[in-house]
């Protein structure tokens, strides 16, 4: 079963990063990440649990505009 099927490359992509400020609170702003990252849109419960499992900050990203997630190409299953 191929997972994934909603996926697009996107080289270096620019994505909403979260910087923590006193009190819990977090001010967001845009940031280009270097890299091979490829956007998905999750369409089964196993996609969801999968990206649940990542990393966030790391090896998924919230892309700055348009749907799905950023995922870093090598932690994609094959």
């Amino acid at each position: 079963m191929k997972t994934f099927i909603q996926q697009e490359a996107e080289p270096d992509p620019i994505v909403i990063n979260a910087i923590p400020k006193k009190g819990g609170e977090f001010f967001y702003a845009l940031k280009q990440i270097k890299g091979d990252f490829v956007r998905v849109i999750p369409s089964s419960w196993y996609e969801i649990r999968f990206i649940q499992s990542l990393e966030k900050g790391y090896n998924l990203f919230a892309p700055w505009n348009g749907d799905g997630v950023i995922v870093m190409t090598k932690y994609l299953p094959r």
